[in-house]
């Protein structure tokens, strides 16, 4: 039995965690480019 077989909906939690970090992402890669006069 694997550990991650006992937590219900895993693989939600995995996708938000990668939209969240891909949000996040954009966001500071925007402001960089704000700081650049773009």
């Amino acid at each position: 039995m694997n550990y991650f077989d006992k937590i219900p909906n895993n693989k939600i939690i995995v996708i938000s965690l990668i939209t969240t970090s891909i949000l996040f992402g954009a966001k500071s890669t925007i402001e960089k480019a704000k700081e650049s006069g773009i």
